[in-house]
């Protein structure tokens, strides 16, 4: 303690700054020096520094595979746009050939253009001569040469897609997205199928356009619509070609599985078919039958059918084909059900439908005949697609 009259002095003590934790002896402080972080980061780097330098070879050759995948995989990207087809002075790419071809194999195969084998693409149509492959791709050049008639007819009739036509298009093709997953899974099925979005774009812009066409040339009242005498032809073709019937199907298969039904169920659907058709022939309402009884019926008036021959299984349109207006089947057993049916008197109210068929096919065959003249050259990458 300082008394009146004394000197006291003051020390002025520096420290380092330090960082202190308990020791595990009591009342003792251990200090330790701060952790040298960025030293430690520099030997982490000079490891892998040195193991590179040790093993220069090796990543010399991976680094120049890596170079030549990605070199690679550019060039497939940018090939897509590649002509490989010019029909007429109009070229279409790899991509746009590819569309086409994934539409055809997604309509003759069922699913997607690279799940189908090459080997299933090599076998022989032997009625041509040449492979499936070759067919599809021949297929898909005549669906290019009816693109580029469609795109001139509709330039020569200064046709072209309306604001609500590109927001449907639009619209079609956010739920064809939604529908596989999202705009990514949408992108790595066109990469999968060697399609570009642009190509999948004019695919789709096409098939509006032909719409298009059809409906200001071709519809009822329009430049290019039926005359007098092919409205006449086609409604004789109209009453020799179509069938009316209603019917009554109990299957023979699970409908949510496609599997067969147990024998003993089938029996029992056969018998109850028997009886259904001994009530229709002591003269109870088919309607109601059909309401009753029908594993596909509708609600009440919309069980009747219209049917172009060729369009039903051969061994029903045969017995159909054969019954008088009004006259009803026996039980007629396929694969997939027991069917009775009724033959209605046909009427023309599906009439104006089929005249639509017929101006499609006016149209076609317009069509068939301007790509008859067309000049087509293919180049050497043609060969190479699959």
């Amino acid at each position: 303690m300082a008394t009146k009259g004394s000197k006291t002095t003051t020390k002025k003590v520096t420290t380092k700054k330090t960082t202190r934790t308990n020791s595990k002896k009591e009342g003792v402080i251990e200090v330790k020096e701060p952790k040298k972080v960025g030293s430690k980061i520099k030997g982490f780097f000079g490891k892998i520094f040195n193991f590179i330098k040790s093993h220069k070879y090796i990543f010399g050759i991976l680094s120049g595979l890596i170079v030549l995948i990605i070199f690679y995989l550019i060039y497939l990207s940018i090939s897509l746009g590649f002509t490989v087809v010019t029909i007429d002075e109009t070229k279409f790419t790899k991509a746009d050939l590819n569309m086409q071809l994934y539409n055809l194999k997604y309509s003759y195969f069922g699913k997607e253009s690279y799940e189908i084998s090459d080997a299933t693409l090599d076998e022989q149509i032997t009625s041509l001569n040449m492979t499936v492959g070759e067919y599809l791709k021949q297929q898909a050049v005549e669906e290019l040469k009816i693109l580029t008639a469609v795109e001139r007819i509709a330039e020569d009739n200064n046709i072209s897609l309306s604001d609500e036509d590109y927001e449907e298009l639009e619209e079609n093709k956010e739920e064809v997205i939604s529908n596989v997953g999202g705009k990514s899974e949408f992108k790595k099925l066109l990469r999968k199928n060697n399609i570009t979005e642009a190509a999948y774009d004019k695919f789709y812009y096409i098939n509006k356009l032909y719409d298009k066409v059809f409906e200001e040339l071709y519809s009822s009242g329009k430049k290019n619509d039926l005359t007098t005498e092919e409205k006449e032809s086609a409604k004789e073709e109209y009453f020799e070609k179509y069938l009316k019937i209603q019917q009554i199907v109990l299957a023979k298969i699970d409908v949510s599985t496609g599997s067969d039904l147990s024998d003993t169920i089938i029996n029992q659907k056969e018998t109850l078919a028997n009886s259904i058709l001994t009530e229709a022939i002591n003269g109870s309402n088919f309607e109601d039958l059909i309401i009753k009884y029908s594993e596909e019926a509708q609600e009440k008036g919309n069980n009747t059918y219209y049917y172009a021959k060729g369009e039903l299984l051969e061994n029903i349109e045969s017995v159909v084909v054969g019954l008088g207006t009004g006259s009803i089947s026996d039980v007629i057993e396929t694969d997939y059900a027991f069917h009775i049916v009724k033959r209605l008197e046909l009427d023309d109210s599906k009439l104006e439908n089929y005249y639509d068929i017929v101006r499609n096919n006016k149209l076609v065959d317009d069509i068939q005949d301007m790509i008859e003249d067309y000049k087509i050259f293919y180049e050497n990458s043609y060969k190479k697609i699959k």
